[in-house]
């Protein structure tokens, strides 16, 4: 060939082949109150809410389909044939180095008379968040687990892919969600690497948007609406 680079280093003009490691992850809190017990948390949860973070790692929703035998013969006899079941989306881990600000009174952008202004990582806010969400029902494990509870405080948690310029590529949507693991990094003297905790995540259905050249919603696919995630809360629905 004359041309020595390939399509993967240098694509046709027009096209975008999507890297794996430009993406972004996206919080929303929620606390819907007007009551002044809740104002702390409505202060802090709004803060840490919308802002993209650069996760180090989290795999993309997916699914798989359960196997069911079924006989040919409803009536006896005859083959057993495998079949399609249920729908089962694949619970999603998020990997965050765990970066610590060292002096917030030095930076500007920072209003220390705030009560967010103690939060000092995303960590912190993170364990926050899960504290607040489970409230005294965390002392009683996950047999008192609230899952309407835990979605008011996270709606919703974004995968954002970009390309190199910051133009959206695509976005998947995690929508009701409950937790599975938050795990913490493990400390060792022989090992100076950089800290990292990950937080696990199933959901009801995740939503696939993908955007134009222009930046602009071009399709949104296996929409979720709210009848369906009580449905799975109630056991009535069999996916999830």
């Amino acid at each position: 060939m004359s041309n020595s680079k390939t399509f993967w280093t240098a694509p046709p003009s027009g096209m975008y082949a999507k890297r794996n490691n430009i993406f972004l992850i996206q919080f929303d809190f929620g606390v819907k109150t007007s009551s002044p017990a809740h104002k702390k948390d409505k202060d802090i949860l709004e803060a840490m809410s919308g802002i993209q973070f650069e996760a180090k790692s989290v795999n993309l929703p997916s699914f798989s389909f359960s196997q069911n035998e079924r006989s040919k013969n409803l009536a006896g006899g005859g083959d057993v044939a495998v079949v399609p079941g249920v729908l089962d989306w694949t619970p999603v881990t998020l990997t965050f180095a765990d970066i610590h600000h060292r002096k917030p009174h030095d930076d500007p952008r920072i209003d220390i008379n705030k009560p967010t202004s103690k939060f000092s990582s995303l960590y912190e806010s993170m364990l926050y968040a899960f504290d607040r969400a489970l409230g005294s029902k965390a002392m009683h494990g996950a047999t008192a687990f609230d899952h309407n509870r835990f979605r008011r405080f996270f709606e919703n948690i974004m995968i954002i892919s970009i390309d190199a310029d910051g133009n959206l590529l695509d976005k998947w949507t995690l929508k009701g969600t409950w937790p599975v693991e938050f795990k913490s990094p493990e400390l060792n003297y022989d090992n100076d690497a950089i800290r990292e905790f990950s937080i696990t995540l199933d959901y009801v259905i995740a939503e696939y948007t993908s955007y134009d050249a222009r930046g602009k919603a071009r399709e949104t696919l296996f929409e979720a609406n709210s009848s369906m995630i009580n449905d799975v809360d109630e056991g009535n629905f069999p996916g999830g």
